[in-house]
Order: structure tokens, then C-alpha cells, then sequence
């Protein structure tokens, strides 16, 4: 914006913003002096430092630039009487110059966030868009997208019995993952890598199953629990042992939430009570959720 306002020009266009981008993160603007003639190198350096693509290693804030435009008039050299009148009025100019500047770049960045903001709404409404994914009869259950969001998992019980289907988004021909079970599957979830799959499952007494993306090395984690969720390293998984119902007061029993070691299968208890008179009055814990950083987890309390 400081470079802008002295030379009347954006130091990075392209024709795209996906160029812009790339410009702003790997070019070199115009020298401002070679824009500006006569322009001091105290200024020049100092927008130059403005510039720097570490962030570490530009002023810190508007307030560090300030200070530095104001010391520009010290740095000039001459001592006559002369000089020092040009260094007062110097002074007095860069003062004027640095409140039109700081006034003008707070308001920019204001008007920009406020700007971008309106222009993300603007963009995410016009963008969204809806299209059918699939087309089989019957009722089609637990959509999950991968997280390279090319393909999609989800339940259906076209050949019989709930079973674990992978199709790609933009495709049409939906692979069986779970063919070879004639129980009950739900609930899939992708891992962070998108290698696996962790899934509820009825078979052999029911339980938390992991298998591979395309449905290979099914193995059991637990013997309970629904709606698993990933950790963000793809370590531990997060369950309740309690189901999520269309409607709450059909829920049988008090859902406790639960971390399991991916590899290992140990489970540790985190959360809830099958007993009314615990500290936790009772408390139910369902459809668990990690957060992105992986210190924390979400559920339905009730």
C-alpha cells in the first residue's frame, strides 16, 4: 500500500489473481525509485524493508513504520543553518506525509478485510452449485468425502443389506467395498490421508472396523461404538458408544465417548456415564468431531 500511495502503481498485477498471487510471492517489484525521481534512499529503503518477502523481516506494525519516517529527516546529512531549516521543513512534510500515510493504509487494510470478506460471501454464493451424485434406488445413507475430495464413500442397501460403497465425484460406477459381508455397515469415515476408512459395522457381534480406501485388510478395532472420527494424524479415533437416532429420545442408553489407538486398539475413556448419580449427571456423548489441531474434541452433549 506504501509503495502504491508513492507511486500511483500496484507493485505486482498480473492478468490473474492466480498470477498476482505467484508475483507477489516470488518477483520483485519496480525499484519505487526508478517510478519516483529525486525520491530519498532513506525512503527507498524503507519501502524496500516494507516489502520483504519473510514476514519476519518486515516492520512489525504501522507504528514501526511511523517511527522509522520520522527519524528520515535526521538521517539526511548538513549542518548549515540552512540545512537545518530544509531539515525543519523537511520534518514538517515527512510529518504530513506520514499521517496521510498511516491514515491511508489503515483505511485501505480496513476497507480491504471488509472488502474481502463481502467478495468471499459473494463468491461462495455465486460458486454453489448442486449435483446428483448417484442414481441407484433406495435410500442412501452417511456421505463422507475423501479429503482430496475426489471421491466420496457412502452406505446403501441395494444389494440387501447396508454395504459401504467409494464412487469418484465425477464418476457414475459405485464399488462395493464391503461385498463380501452380508452384516450391516455404516458410518464410514475417511482417514486424514485418505488411505483408509474406519466404519461401524454389525458383523461378528458389531463394532468399529478399519480397512483399506478400496476395501482391502478389513480388521477390528473395538467390539463398540459408532460414528468414529479421525484424529488429525490418523492415530487415534474418537467414538461414542452411543448411536445417533433421527430423533434423540429414541436413543437407547447414555452414550459414552471414547479414543482408540488405531494401532493397538486400546481404548481410553474421555467423556459420559451410564450412571445418573455420577458427577456428570448422566451426561450423553454422541457423533464425536476432532479439531483441526488435534488437542481437542466435539460432541452432542445432552
Amino acid at each position: 500500500m506504501f509503495y502504491e500511495l508513492l507511486t500511483g502503481q500496484s507493485p505486482f498485477e498480473a492478468e490473474t489473481a492466480v498470477e498476482t498471487m505467484h508475483a507477489v510471492m516470488s518477483s520483485e517489484p519496480v525499484p519505487v525509485a526508478d517510478l519516483v525521481p529525486g525520491l530519498s534512499a532513506e525512503l527507498e529503503a524503507i519501502v524496500r524493508h516494507c516489502m520483504e518477502k519473510d514476514p519476519r523481516e518486515r516492520f512489525q506494525s504501522a507504528r514501526d513504520l511511523a517511527f522509522q519516517l520520522r527519524l528520515v529527516p535526521e538521517m539526511r546529512s548538513g549542518n548549515s543553518s540552512a540545512s537545518q531549516r530544509r531539515r525543519g521543513e523537511s520534518r514538517r512534510t515527512w510529518l504530513i506525509v506520514l499521517a496521510a500515510a498511516v491514515t491511508t493504509l489503515a483505511v485501505a487494510a480496513g476497507g480491504l478485510a471488509l472488502y474481502e470478506s463481502h467478495t468471499a460471501v459473494d463468491q461462495a454464493t455465486k460458486a454453489r452449485t448442486f449435483r446428483q451424485l448417484t442414481y441407484a434406488g433406495g435410500v442412501e445413507l452417511f456421505p463422507t468425502l475423501a479429503p482430496d475430495g475426489k471421491t466420496f464413500a457412502y452406505v446403501s442397501s441395494e444389494s440387501g443389506n447396508r454395504d459401504l460403497y467409494l464412487q469418484r465425484v465425477d464418476g457414475r460406477m459405485a464399488t462395493n467395498l464391503t461385498a463380501d459381508s452380508t452384516a450391516d455397515e455404516s458410518e464410514p469415515a475417511f482417514s486424514p490421508d485418505g488411505s483408509s476408512i474406519a466404519f461401524r459395522s454389525e458383523r461378528d457381534g458389531g463394532g468399529v472396523f478399519v480397512m483399506g480406501v478400496t476395501g482391502e485388510s478389513v480388521r477390528r478395532l473395538t467390539n463398540f461404538g459408532h460414528n468414529p472420527s479421525w484424529s488429525p494424524d490418523g492415530r487415534q479415533l474418537a467414538i461414542s458408544t452411543s448411536l445417533v437416532e433421527l430423533e434423540p429420545a429414541q436413543r437407547r442408553g447414555r452414550g459414552q465417548l471414547f479414543v482408540i489407538d488405531v494401532a493397538t486398539g486400546k481404548a481410553r475413556w474421555i467423556v459420559g456415564s451410564d450412571d445418573p448419580s455420577a458427577s456428570l449427571g448422566g451426561s450423553e456423548a454422541v457423533q464425536p468431531s476432532w479439531s483441526p489441531h488435534g488437542t481437542a474434541s466435539r460432541t452432542g452433549m445432552s
